[in-house]
């Protein structure tokens, strides 16, 4: 298999200048799509000259890759004004930071935050005809993080927590100390966790992070609430006078995204509905007996589903033997597959009920009428019936 790579670039808060469009095109002889608001391209052989963090740093606000042998990389670009840059770095997002996995870049007048995520396990080589995400489809999630919400920076930590898991499932004498020495102890569970919308159930299929996982932190997570008029009206009152000057100048640049950095700024869900989260081995435990449940009630149903089709068949028993009868009678092929067929069903119901005795004495007395047919006693013994 050929190696593939993709490429794909999105301009979200303004398009492109005349100038950023023209320095897109000369990335590569083969782009794929250059347009004011975004550009791709792939490649089977040879590797992109430039870095694409680079690229969008200078033009874009959203970057998106993926290939065949498993590496993933999600990226946003966010201006220098959209956090304040003492909460951005410190108080928010340095907890959820992993290294070679989550990272905070400062470039030029911009933050770069990045997801990348390594698959190098035996199935890490996929199929590039088979992965239909976009950078589009994912995009809403940068709108989530400037207002504060910082789910998908969870959703990575659980992403990384879930490959571990997956590749000690094999040892038993793995430590959970090495996993929390590698990618840190758990980050702050954000809000919201059992109710993701379609941006982030695109970001856990691009990762493809662990579901059951996911729902065991969303346990603990808290409901997200929007504030109350009064709260909001505190939270303003408590803005320094200079600052609630700034946001109003700054309000009448259309192009400036102020509604993102005003929420940001008056997220009061930021500490209030941030709850304990759990540790990596209570998460892999807990995620191990969801999967253990799951496995018991599919178990169960599947018990259930085969107990009724015997009720049934029991029902219809007398009907169906004079069926196969008929159907003997005909000395057909397809009369003696369709009986053979027939008869596997009421030998299973036979061993249920512990009947095997009469089922055989009454196969016993088909094969004397059918003339002890080879064909019908073929079929027989190619499905096990006894007889």
């Amino acid at each position: 298999m050929s190696e593939f790579q993709y490429y794909e670039w999105l301009a979200l808060d303004r398009p492109l200048t005349s100038a950023q469009l023209a320095e897109v095109k000369e990335l590569s002889s083969h782009m794929d799509r250059v347009t004011r608001t975004s550009a791709c391209v792939s490649y089977s052989y040879g590797d992109f000259k430039h870095d694409p963090l680079d690229v969008l740093a200078r033009n874009f606000d959203v970057f998106f890759y993926h290939s065949n042998w498993g590496t993933k990389t999600l990226a946003f670009r966010f201006s220098s004004n959209t956090f304040l840059s003492n909460t951005f770095t410190s108080k928010d997002i340095d907890p959820y930071l992993i290294e070679g996995c989550v990272k905070l870049d400062r470039r030029g007048d911009f933050w770069i935050l990045s997801f990348t995520l390594e698959n190098d396990g035996d199935d890490a080589w996929i199929d590039p005809e088979n992965e239909t995400d976009s950078a589009a489809s994912i995009a809403g999630v940068r709108r989530q993080i400037t207002q504060g919400d910082y789910r998908a920076l969870y959703l990575m930590w659980i992403a990384k927590v879930g490959q571990y898991r997956q590749s000690y499932s094999k040892h038993d004498d793995f430590d959970i100390f090495d996993i929390e020495e590698d990618i840190g102890e758990a980050p702050p569970l954000p809000a919201g966790l059992q109710d993701l919308d379609a941006a982030l159930n695109e970001f856990c299929n691009f990762f493809a992070i662990d579901k059951n996982m996911i729902a065991v932190a969303a346990q603990q997570s808290a409901q997200v609430r929007d504030p109350s008029q009064a709260e909001i009206r505190a939270a303003i009152a408590s803005l320094p006078r200079n600052e609630c000057d700034d946001f109003l100048l700054r309000l009448l640049d259309d192009g400036t995204p102020l509604s993102d950095e005003l929420r940001q700024r008056l997220a009061l869900a930021s500490d209030s509905l941030q709850t304990t989260s759990k540790s990596v081995a209570q998460l892999m435990q807990d995620a191990h007996e969801l999967e253990a449940n799951a496995r018991h009630e599919a178990k169960a149903h599947a018990h259930a589903v085969r107990i009724a089709a015997f009720e049934d068949l029991a029902k219809r028993e007398a009907r169906v033997w004079q069926a196969i009868d008929e159907l003997v009678a005909q000395k057909k092929s397809s009369s003696y597959d369709e009986a053979a067929r027939m008869l596997s069903e009421l030998h299973e119901l036979a061993m249920h009920r512990s009947t095997l005795t009469v089922f055989k004495f009454r196969v016993n007395e088909l094969i004397e009428r059918s003339g002890k047919s080879r064909a019908l006693i073929n079929r027989l013994k190619k499905k096990s019936i006894e007889f």
